[in-house]
């Protein structure tokens, strides 16, 4: 089954990235993983432990 993603949800996973990571710069990989990883979740990807 197909799944299609809003624009502003998509902005939105990856603006909630770089909050969520101190305003860090997502590389392209990074913000595709976050944007995937909402579509298949319905959530936003949660930071990795220090």
């Amino acid at each position: 089954m197909r799944y299609f993603l809003e624009v502003d949800l998509v902005r939105e996973a990856i603006e909630v990235w770089i909050k969520w990571r101190n305003g860090a710069t997502p590389t392209l990989d990074e913000a595709v993983a976050a944007v995937i990883y909402y579509g298949e979740q319905d959530a936003y990807l949660p930071c990795e432990p220090s």
